[in-house]
C-alpha cells in the first residue's frame, strides 16, 4: 500500500492458517525482529502458555506468557495470553495497565494500537468510567495518520456508539454528523457512513435533524462528485421520508 497515491488497504491471505490478513498485518509479519533467535524462543514459551491456559492454569499461564514477552516483546500471543487471564480472574484495572503497557511498546503499528485502544474503551465503559473511554478513542484518533481512513471510521463509530448506548442521542448524532463533514471530501466512500447516519437517526428518533442536516450537507458534497448525482438525491429522499415528509419526498422523486 503507498499512502501518497491513497490505496485503500487491501487483503492477504496466511498461507499456513488459510486467515484473511490486512497488508498492516503482513507488514508487522515480515518485520525482521519476529525471525531472531528470542522470538523462537518467545514462540516456545507462548505455545507452552497457551497449553496451560487451555487447563486453566492461570497463574502459571499468565507466568510464562510473561517470560515470552520479556524475551521478545513484540510477540503478540502472549501478550493476549496475559490479557486472557486478567479478564478470567477480572482484574480489570490490571488489564487496563496490561494494555496500557503494550500500546506503548506497539507504536509503530497503527492497527495494533486501535485495536489495543478499543479494548481499553471497552473495559473502561464496563467500569462506568465512560468519559475516559471517550477519550481513549478520541487520543487514538489524533494520533493516526491521515492516510489510514479505513481504522479513523472504526473509531468514529466505536465513539458514536458508545455515546448512543449511554443514552446521549443528540450529542451520538451530532458527533456523527461531524464525522460526515470530515470525509465530506472521500467521495463516494462516504455513501456507507450516510446510509448508517440515516439508520441510526431513524432509530433514535431525530429524523428532522437529519434531514436538516443532508439537505444543506449534500450540497456541498454534490460540488464535490460528478458521477451518481442520482444517489445523492435518493439519500434526501430516504432522509424525508424517515421523517414523514411525503410531499418533499415526492418532489424530488419527479426532478430525478
Amino acid at each position: 500500500r503507498y499512502a501518497y497515491d491513497d490505496y485503500v488497504t487491501g487483503t492477504s491471505i496466511h498461507p499456513q492458517t488459510n486467515r484473511p490478513m490486512t497488508d498492516h498485518e503482513v507488514e508487522y509479519n515480515c518485520d525482521r525482529i519476529l525471525y531472531a533467535d528470542q522470538f523462537g524462543r518467545a514462540a516456545a514459551y507462548g505455545r507452552l502458555a497457551r497449553t496451560l491456559l487451555a487447563m486453566e492454569q492461570l497463574e502459571n499461564a499468565e507466568y510464562i506468557a510473561g517470560r515470552a514477552v520479556r524475551l521478545a516483546e513484540l510477540y503478540d500471543p502472549a501478550w493476549k495470553i496475559q490479557e486472557a487471564v486478567l479478564r478470567k480472574q477480572k482484574q480489570m484495572d490490571a488489564c487496563l495497565r496490561l494494555l496500557e503497557t503494550k500500546e506503548r511498546v506497539y507504536s509503530r503499528y497503527p492497527d495494533y494500537l486501535i485495536e489495543i485502544a478499543r479494548k481499553r474503551a471497552e473495559i473502561l465503559n464496563q467500569l462506568g468510567r465512560e468519559v475516559e473511554a471517550e477519550r481513549v478513542l478520541q487520543t487514538a484518533l489524533t494520533r493516526l495518520d491521515r492516510h489510514r481512513e479505513d481504522l479513523a471510521n472504526q473509531l468514529w463509530l466505536q465513539i458514536i456508539n458508545q455515546m448512543a448506548e449511554a443514552g446521549r442521542n443528540e450529542d451520538a448524532r451530532r458527533t456523527f454528523e461531524d464525522f460526515l463533514e470530515e470525509r465530506q471530501e472521500s467521495g463516494e466512500k462516504v455513501f456507507p457512513i450516510i446510509q448508517q447516519y440515516l439508520a441510526y437517526t431513524r432509530k433514535s428518533g431525530q429524523t428532522k435533524e437529519a434531514a436538516r442536516f443532508l439537505s444543506r450537507y449534500l450540497k456541498r458534497v454534490r460540488g464535490l462528485i460528478d458521477e451518481a448525482q442520482g444517489q445523492l438525491d435518493k439519500f434526501l429522499i430516504q432522509a424525508y421520508e424517515n421523517d414523514g415528509d411525503m410531499a418533499k419526498a415526492e418532489r424530488l422523486r419527479e426532478r430525478l
